[in-house]
């Protein structure tokens, strides 16, 4: 990072970038490789919640959720004995989120976390749910004014026929 982690620079890029848009976390890469491959929401507000929706053609039955979130890859975390980081908790991460599935007509949630230190989570579903739309709905990071998630993936018991 020749000494430039942690320490943002600003710039002006025309036309308006795609790079962080929702379909980076669909695109298979946990890491960036040629480009980000992450969504990022806009700053977070009081007051406005920031998610990440996922839409399917045919309803499935999820069985299972995966999501990888942001932990700064560029952080060097290799020989923590050595040194300290300022923070005790990558900022990046995602700190407290819902995954929510759109069923009868509204949001249901079916799993919140809180305080979460990880970056990749797996939620295995107590029952597999039918719905045709899940979304990750962030309400709070470590630090980062933004949401940012790398992956989220859904794995599901089979298709449904309507």
């Amino acid at each position: 990072m020749n000494r430039k982690a942690r320490r943002p620079f600003c710039f002006r890029v025309g036309p308006e970038t795609r790079a962080y848009e929702a379909d980076k976390a669909i695109d298979g890469y946990h890491r960036p490789y040629g480009a980000p491959h992450l969504w990022a929401s806009e700053p977070m507000r009081a007051g406005r919640e920031e998610w990440i929706e996922l839409d399917w053609q045919r309803e499935v039955e999820a069985a299972e959720i995966h999501i990888t979130f942001n932990d700064d890859v560029n952080e060097d975390l290799i020989n923590l004995h050595h040194h300290r980081t300022p923070f005790e908790i990558v900022p990046e991460l995602v700190k407290d989120y819902r995954i929510e599935a759109w069923a009868d007509g509204r949001w249901t949630v079916l799993h919140r976390e809180r305080d979460n230190r990880r970056r990749k989570r797996v939620h295995v579903l107590p029952a597999p749910v039918r719905a045709g739309r899940m979304r990750v709905v962030v309400e709070s990071t470590n630090g980062c004014p933004r949401a940012e998630i790398v992956e989220i993936r859904v794995y599901a018991t089979r298709n449904v026929r309507n």
